[in-house]
């Protein structure tokens, strides 16, 4: 399925695979990029809602990338791309102001303090979104892990690229409940009745 996984064999995306992304977002009017996308759960909510927009997934792990295509196909959703790779690569693959959301769903938290470079979350990939959301554009992040989410809500309130819109360390109990789709940690984490924590951060305008 090469018009639907990148499955990016020799690492980053090669030349061959970066045209088929390209290829694949002039389709579309509108443009959202998800990293950490899992088994497509979430994904596969949103490219449902939107059928004219391109849903972009980012997932290392490649039979969780497999199977979010698989699942696309049985339900009949032309709105969906995968790239097998560290989505930390997002801002580096697709062109300046181009995005309309971002999503990061419950990425690994890397706790021991040896492994956080190794998070997806930092100032400089926040940097990266910031050029990749167009004007008025949306950065959202949902996890459970309140170490990461606090620091994410103090990144974002420094920056100056973002304002941050809604922040609740209780999901379901904040305006963002009525919209959410759930993803598969999430509704593990929900069963265990874990807190959730969500914000959304929007794109401020840009000067040239």
């Amino acid at each position: 399925m090469p018009e639907r996984l990148l499955a990016c064999m020799q690492g980053p995306p090669s030349d061959l695979e970066i045209q088929i992304l390209r290829t694949q977002c002039a389709k579309f009017p509108r443009i959202i990029c998800e990293g950490c996308c899992g088994s497509g759960r979430h994904l596969l909510g949103l490219a449902a809602r939107d059928p004219q927009t391109l849903c972009i997934g980012f997932e290392l792990r490649y039979k969780r990338a497999f199977r979010t295509i698989e699942k696309s196909l049985e339900q009949g959703l032309d709105n969906v791309l995968v790239l097998r790779t560290d989505a930390r690569s997002m801002p580096a693959l697709l062109p300046p102001a181009s995005v309309a959301e971002v999503h990061i769903n419950f990425p690994d938290p890397w706790d021991r303090k040896r492994w956080h470079k190794h998070r997806v979350l930092s100032p400089q990939f926040l940097d990266g979104v910031a050029s990749l959301l167009r004007e008025g554009g949306t950065f959202h992040y949902k996890t459970d892990h309140r170490e990461c989410f606090d620091q994410a809500v103090a990144w974002l309130s420094h920056h100056p690229a973002f304002e941050t819109s809604l922040i609740t360390y209780d999901l379901y109990e904040s305006p963002l409940a009525a919209a959410n789709i759930k993803t598969e940690f999430e509704s593990l984490f929900r069963s265990q009745s874990l807190p959730i924590m969500a914000l959304v951060a929007s794109r401020r305008p840009i000067i040239d």
